[in-house]
């Protein structure tokens, strides 16, 4: 049960960044982003694969292009269709389609004109759905996973440059302080606050790092001084000399206890990479936190009234401005578009979903920055949009 709850959490966590790095996506791309990529269509309605295509799926040429979207493709009479013209031009309106929902205007006359471009070539109506829903997935997948990486990569920068400040010089003193006579370092309080565990779960929580059986095996006095020694490693060089001699000596320990070169490498990358994503985890938890908290403090009852005068009869909600501009996006059509582009519930992707998706955003947005304990109004409000929704 706890593992059904788990892969659950991790499903929805997936789902709200993807959801999120499409909302991103389409902040980025401008009316230059979609004339450049409109740009290489051909009298015969067809598209070239613009270099901001390429770039943003991480294709280098037309050849590599079909083999990417042969991995998606599950019809073997799609598999042997090698028309590169062909695939450049479902994956250019998959783009626009994903991206410049936008500026719909300014490219909407190319789509039809590469549609029909498709359906001569293709002349097949169950292969076109194919490779045009293969297309769209495509371009999904490897737009929001440069986003997600990205942003990971930022966030993780971030995270180690504050803990890199809080890891002071009466914090380094006090991990070593625990150090016993054969080099080991049992775990401190600091770190273990630090890093969420404790001596009594940190072999299990680390296990899930480590990738060979032998290092599972190793035990907990190793574990422990490994993941000390990254812990003190991401600290500044100023306060790392003040405890040289204690590093020394637990590297010495780590040498005697795994004698095997390849295995001792394991276990140091294996620890430096609990210690950066427990670390970076935490401080992005306490940082959106203290972020929530701060939009509700900055929410004034003026900003929550303002939002809900949009609601109509049914309960139902128009996106008002103020939401879009918080999540910076440039319309609710925009915002709406990405949520559509990224669910798999057939009903949502309908373009009569709108009314419900904005109706589930307000309310999102409502829960996140305002409460309805000061406010009666506001409360008759959240239960008339519940139970809009329960009806949907």
């Amino acid at each position: 049960m706890i593992e059904k709850t788990a892969l659950k959490q991790t499903k929805e966590k997936k789902k709200t960044e993807k959801k999120a790095a499409l909302i991103a996506v389409q902040s980025q791309t401008t009316e230059k982003t979609t004339s450049d990529v409109t740009s290489t269509q051909e009298n015969d309605g067809s598209f070239g694969l613009s270099n901001v295509v390429c770039k943003d799926l991480d294709v280098s040429s037309p050849e590599t292009l079909i083999t990417t979207v042969n991995k998606y493709v599950t019809s073997e009479k799609l598999k042997k269709i090698s028309n590169p013209k062909l695939f450049n031009t479902a994956i250019t309106i998959a783009y626009l389609q994903t991206t410049s929902s936008a500026h719909e205007s300014q490219w909407k006359d190319k789509y039809e004109k590469a549609r029909k471009y498709i359906k001569e070539q293709i002349n097949d109506e169950s292969l076109e759905k194919e490779l045009l829903k293969v297309s769209q997935k495509l371009v999904v997948e490897k737009t929001t996973n440069k986003v997600i990486r990205e942003e990971k990569k930022n966030e993780k920068a971030a995270a180690l440059t504050v803990l890199q400040k809080k890891i002071t010089a009466d914090t380094v003193k006090n991990v070593v302080s625990a150090q016993e006579t054969d080099g080991s370092i049992k775990l401190n309080k600091a770190v273990s606050e630090q890093l969420d565990v404790s001596s009594d779960n940190i072999k299990s929580s680390v296990q899930t790092y480590a990738v060979s059986e032998n290092l599972k095996k190793l035990p907990q006095k190793v574990w422990e001084t490994a993941i000390n020694l990254s812990f003190l490693g991401t600290s500044g060089s100023q306060q790392q000399d003040q405890v040289k001699e204690q590093q020394e000596k637990a590297k010495i320990y780590i040498n005697q206890q795994v004698q095997d070169e390849k295995l001792r490498e394991e276990l140091l990358a294996a620890s430096k990479k609990f210690v950066i994503e427990k670390s970076t985890k935490k401080i992005v938890a306490e940082e959106k936190e203290a972020a929530i908290s701060t939009i509700k403090n900055s929410t004034s009852p003026e900003t929550a009234k303002e939002v809900v005068k949009d609601q109509k009869e049914d309960g139902s909600f128009i996106l008002n401005n103020k939401i879009t501009k918080d999540l910076g996006v440039t319309s609710s059509q925009s915002l709406a578009s990405s949520v559509q582009t990224s669910s798999s519930n057939e009903k949502l992707k309908s373009p009569e979903s709108k009314s419900l998706i904005d109706t589930a955003l307000t309310l999102s947005f409502l829960r996140k920055t305002s409460s309805t304990e000061s406010s009666p109004e506001l409360k008759e409000k959240h239960e008339k949009v519940e139970k809009y929704l329960s009806t949907q």
